[in-house]
């Protein structure tokens, strides 16, 4: 099996050509007609990694005598690595390589998940993990009907938020599920009856993990739910929150606010599980959301625990609805239903009532009573001596139901209660099952057994246990096999790698503390993650490396970590110095051992040259991340003399290899320059140089970046024709790209001076126009200044 490649050439549906990216970043871009180009790049190197249509690949160019070379393509699928030939350079047209994805695709993978899309067809259904979280789950045979509450509920519309706070086992997804099909049958009906067009409330569900604390996957997760209601919102917001350069979370809520408005739809967002979220930022996000909310949109919180925001002031103004665990308790009656009809138990009224005193109505120990009076003869004991409170769920779980179960299924429980959310092909990979069959089987049985297994959709193909239940089975597992849970995480990471689920390989490799395995995977994952805006999960899984793991991949760590910092450019400064904070942490484990590293070749003779440049290569990053941080202290406190004696610090580190690292340096001397020198113009020699350097490393971002700096140079020279030129050019080559960056912003600022200084009015107000609007979307303050001076000074009659 081939190492990961840095270089990785993924297709885009959205601007339908191959996009060829090296660490996360742009190279260059191939339509059909560039295929030529591409076979030229091919001859040249000897690995990449290929996401097509047709699936994913990873390609190497092996020797052979005589000087000639050949390609051939790997597949690791469910343990197994499927190989392909494909022959010379010459052969690897993008056609051939898609057909050979789909066929190594179709050799190694499981039977196709089928998954009711409801309509949807499009980007956040291609994951069967996500559309598993995006529906409700079915409702349990036993459900007893609780229409108090069910009428309760309807009041949802007349708030912006609902919420449903109460312990866990208090029946609070079961109960908002039923409400959803309840309503959704009654408008149903109501509809056919009344023969009328209006349109019916529409649903949003989304049920909440650990793997969603990070607030790109969170977001995209609540888009992806809107969207299976509302399939033509939210399109914008997630190309958005995926760019390379992403802007303020706010600008891109705004955004998807804005679509919720103009669909004039009412909708309901219900997101189960919210306890999960602790992230400041999701918290921070989430109440500019609610505080915006249009009328149409509804939000209803299922939690645990009540969330970071400020629930008695929308209490007090009467925009909050409350369910609480008092609320969520069984009554009486509701207890005789579920006990006699549900489980069908022949309990004397008397009994009823101890078991509903005891449990507090509450619904896990009610269920957990049901199990065990199934085996106990003498249940008018059993409901004497019963305490159903949360305190005594483990001892029942362990002692009066697991112990009688078959062992077999006592071994699965166990084993695939590492898993947050669970099918047949997932279960049979962690416990090396027989066959697909079996574990389906084993799924099917447990749900009829009411042993606290959620089934996620119609067809019973994905499950989840009880969160509770759960708990029980990991606690058991640990007491048990304690030996076995690493070896459970690494069969969940390869199945999932296979599926191509890089985010939930990664999380169960380094469960599995299997860090070699998760590094890898984490190369295969960078260039996908980096180039959509996820440097943030990336970094939280770099430090999760102890640091003999960290040091072997350093240079993943670093690049990891450029890209974190310049994604931070338009955050508040609380969130900025949460992260600084974090960073330097990291930097500081690395700087560590990297003084280990110096006094072992200190103390040696005749250490590799490789290892010395791999050495200075890590120090100077290092340094140049360090200035980086620095930078922006330097910058806001309009300190002259320390940035350049920082620019001096820099220059005397060297010249980096790589552009992304010497695009740190380059920045420094440009803004001591200009920023505080106002002189901007003296640096047009070198700046195209740097132009042409990276133009040869076709980095996408240093081209936008330097090409903003020489207009803004030539700006100050007064050469108007090379102003349009370079901001014309700029403009073109981020359109090419992905067309959202805040560099942008800058670009139309100088082409409207270009005009300004012609008199061209009309073209100089629509460049303003388009600087304003990118202005806003970034939430660049300085931009917004400048445009809207200009624009009153300019009196311009037109509005913006």
């Amino acid at each position: 099996m081939p190492k990961s490649s840095e270089h990785a050439l993924i297709w885009s549906e959205e601007h339908q050509r191959y996009s060829l990216h090296r660490h996360g970043q742009l190279q260059q871009s191939f339509c059909q007609q560039d295929e030529s180009v591409w076979l030229a790049w091919v001859h040249k190197h000897t690995t990449v990694a290929f996401q097509g249509q047709g699936g994913h690949l990873n390609l190497m160019k092996e020797a052979r005598p005589r000087g000639s070379s050949y390609w051939y393509a790997y597949r690791r699928q469910a343990g197994r690595t499927h190989k392909r030939y494909l022959g010379p350079s010459a052969k690897l047209t993008f056609a051939h390589l898609e057909q050979t994805a789909r066929e190594l695709t179709h050799l190694s993978s499981p039977p196709p998940l089928v998954l009711e899309s409801r309509g949807v067809q499009s980007w956040e259904l291609r994951s069967p993990l996500l559309r598993a979280k995006l529906s409700p789950p079915r409702l349990p045979s036993w459900l007893v009907e609780r229409s108090r509450l069910l009428r309760e509920l309807d009041a949802v519309r007349a708030y912006p938020l609902t919420l449903v706070s109460a312990s866990a086992g208090s029946g609070k997804t079961t109960l908002i599920s039923a409400w959803v099909a309840a309503t959704q049958s009654r408008e149903t009906r109501g509809g056919k009856a009344q023969d009328t067009q209006s349109p019916q409330r529409a649903f949003a569900w989304l049920s909440l993990d650990a793997q969603d604390r990070e607030p790109t996957r969170f977001w995209t997760s609540v888009i992806a739910a809107l969207r299976t209601s509302l399939p033509t919102v939210g399109q914008t917001a997630f190309a958005l929150l995926h760019a390379p350069e992403p802007p303020p979370l706010a600008t891109i809520l705004t955004n998807l606010l804005s679509e919720l408005e103009q669909s004039n739809q009412d909708i309901i967002l219900i997101l189960d599980d919210y306890h999960v979220i602790s992230e400041s930022s999701i918290s921070e996000a989430m109440l500019f959301f609610l505080e915006r909310l249009p009328a149409t949109v509804h939000l209803v919180l299922t939690t645990r625990s009540d969330p970071a925001l400020p629930l008695s002031r929308w209490r007090m103004r009467g925009q909050l609805f409350e369910l609480r665990d008092q609320d969520l308790r069984f009554s009486q009656a509701e207890v005789a239903s579920f006990l006699l009809q549900g489980m069908d138990l022949p309990l004397s009224e008397e009994e009823v009532e101890i078991l509903e005193t005891r449990t507090e109505g509450w619904i896990a120990g009610l269920q957990l009573a049901a199990l065990s009076l199934r085996k106990h003869e003498d249940r008018s004991a059993f409901v004497q001596d019963f305490a159903g409170s949360h305190r005594y769920l483990l001892d029942y779980v362990q002692q009066d139901i697991l112990v009688d179960l078959p062992a077999p299924l006592q071994e699965f429980l166990q084993q695939t209660a590492i898993l947050l959310r669970m099918n047949a092909a997932l279960c049979q990979a962690v416990t090396a099952g027989s066959s697909l069959q079996a574990s389906q089987q084993m799924l099917e049985k447990l749900e009829r057994a009411n042993l606290f297994v959620v089934p996620l959709d119609d067809e019973r193909q994905w499950y989840r246990y009880h969160d509770l239940f759960r708990e029980v089975l990991l606690v058991r597992l640990h007491a048990n096999h304690p030996e076995l849970i690493p070896q459970l995480h690494q069969r969940a990471a390869r199945f999932y790698e296979a599926q191509g689920e890089l985010r939930e390989a990664i999380t169960h490799a380094l469960a599995a503390t299997d860090y070699l395995f998760a590094v890898r995977l984490m190369e295969q994952a960078a260039p996908t993650f980096l180039l959509n805006g996820e440097a943030h999960a990336m970094y939280s899984w770099i430090v999760a490396l102890p640091d003999s793991i960290l040091w072997h991949s350093a240079q993943l760590a670093l690049i990891v970590t450029l890209r974190l910092l310049e994604s931070l450019h338009s955050v508040t400064d609380a969130v900025y110095n949460e992260t600084r904070t974090q960073v330097e942490q990291t930097l500081a484990r690395l700087e560590e051992m990297l003084g280990c590293q110096d006094a072992r070749v200190g103390s040696s003779e005749g250490e590799e040259t490789d290892t010395l440049i791999e050495l200075t290569t890590i120090r100077r990053r290092l340094r140049l991340l360090r200035a980086w941080i620095e930078t922006r202290a330097i910058l806001k406190g309009g300190e002259k003399e320390r940035l350049s004696a920082l620019a001096r610090e820099v220059e005397e580190c060297g010249q980096d290899e790589e552009i992304c690292w010497s695009m740190i340096a380059y920045s420094i001397k440009f803004w001591r320059v200009e920023v505080f020198q106002r002189e901007g113009a003296l640096l047009l020699p070198w700046l195209l140089e740097v132009k042409q350097q990276a133009l040869k490393a076709g980095d996408w971002l240093a081209r936008v970046r330097v090409g903003e700096w020489l207009a803004f140079a030539y700006l100050r020279a007064g050469q108007w024709q090379h102003v349009e030129r370079e901001c014309l050019a700029g403009l073109a080559f981020v359109e090419q790209g992905d067309g959202r960056t805040a560099w942008a912003g800058y670009l139309h600022y100088f082409l409207s001076c270009a005009y300004y200084a012609w008199n061209r009015l009309d073209k100089a107000a629509d460049a303003v126009r388009h600087m304003l609007r990118i202005a806003h979307d970034w939430q660049q303050v300085d931009l917004l200044i400048i445009g809207y001076s200009f624009w009153r000074r300019s009196e311009w009659p037109v509005a913006i």
